[in-house]
């Protein structure tokens, strides 16, 4: 049963990840822009020819977690903030690892090279997902622990004001 709360933890989680990814997508922006100027800069990925569908994929992998995975703010009952705000960031954290698996799933089976394996298998997994996770980790770990420290804020107060009107 969809309890109100739970719905709202999954619109806001899956809002709060659509935030996410602009905000990955402007960090490196910012950073061409530096040197570049600002309309190089917005267009950062434009000599990437091999990585956009692994970017698309990667970002439907992590709006499709975020709506499955929000829910699962309130599965428990938490009374203190605290407590909500570092299970948002683990499910934050969690939705970018599995999105960047997901995303990094394509890439290794088109350029993953199939016919050395098992020899090779050991270097492509690693560069296909270690690689990912590893600088995706580094560079997203610490907007996603802000975004999912904000989001868990936001369900606990919604929570705390839809308690309210059920006990006035």
């Amino acid at each position: 049963m969809e309890t109100p709360i739970k719905a709202y933890a999954q619109k806001t989680g899956t809002i709060t990840s659509l935030i996410g990814l602009v905000v990955a997508y402007l960090i490196p922006a910012a950073i061409t822009a530096i040197d570049d100027g600002i309309l190089k800069g917005l267009m950062w990925g434009k000599h990437l020819d091999n990585i956009w569908p692994n970017l698309l994929l990667g970002c439907v992998g992590i709006i499709t977690s975020a709506y499955f995975l929000c829910g699962f703010l309130v599965h428990r009952t938490y009374s203190h903030l605290v407590a909500y705000i570092f299970k948002a960031i683990g499910l934050t954290l969690l939705v970018l690892l599995s999105g960047t698996i997901i995303g990094s799933t394509l890439g290794f089976v088109q350029e993953g090279d199939f016919h050395t394996w098992p020899k090779e298998l050991g270097n492509d997994l690693f560069d296909y997902y270690a690689k990912p996770l590893f600088w995706i980790g580094i560079f997203g770990s610490i907007p996603a622990s802000i975004i999912g420290a904000i989001w868990g804020w936001m369900v606990n107060m919604r929570k705390t004001s839809l308690q309210e009107r059920v006990l006035f």
